[in-house]
């Protein structure tokens, strides 16, 4: 895994890349939507310890009430990018 940040004067940037097989059997838009999962998962043999389909759908929501966002930015057999950005604090 691995977690790169960038800032601009309006926002911070938090990226984190995994090194899976990328998002499959599953919109990677969908992948936010709280309880949803992967095909894969559900109707190829995956079980409970594949995931519920919660935990991006929190990280959503949290990065939300923070005027953020959090979106797939990239996805492949390389690996999948969801990157975080957050409105930077007035000083």
């Amino acid at each position: 895994m691995l977690v790169t940040t960038s800032t601009s004067r309006t926002d911070t940037c938090i990226a984190v890349r995994d090194h899976g097989p990328g998002i499959q059997g599953i919109d990677p838009e969908r992948v936010f939507d709280r309880f949803a999962r992967s095909s894969l998962a559900v109707d190829g043999g995956g079980s409970a310890s594949t995931g519920f389909g919660i935990g991006l759908s929190l990280v959503q929501d949290t990065i939300g009430r923070f005027g953020g966002t959090v979106e797939v930015t990239s996805t492949s057999e390389e690996g999948t990018t969801i990157t975080m950005t957050l409105p930077r604090g007035r000083r």
